[in-house]
């Protein structure tokens, strides 16, 4: 069984790595509404405006130099000015 210290530790190596998100792989958001570790759990709260996009595509959790840690398809419409965006990574192992 994996520790869930080092399962932390994880999930703390994501959250320092995460410095923007790519939306529709066009729009960078690197100004964080959230951003924090809770057990093995990295959660990331951002906004978009309905002036960036109508909807939402294709999600990317990027490094600073772009190499992609998550992408996500998915099918978001903005119809309001502006919504907030969640987006949680369980480090946990699979038995």
């Amino acid at each position: 069984m994996i520790q869930t210290t080092y399962l932390t530790e994880m999930a703390t190596k994501i959250q320092t790595d995460v410095t923007k998100v790519l939306i529709n792989n066009a729009i960078t958001i690197n100004s964080f509404v959230l951003e924090q570790v809770t057990d093995s759990t990295y959660e990331l709260k951002f906004n978009v405006t309905s002036a960036q996009t109508t909807l939402i595509e294709n999600i990317k959790l990027q490094k600073t130099d772009n190499t992609v840690i998550s992408d996500n398809d998915v099918s978001i419409p903005i119809s309001v000015s502006e919504i907030q965006i969640r987006q949680t990574i369980l480090v946990d192992e699979v038995t």
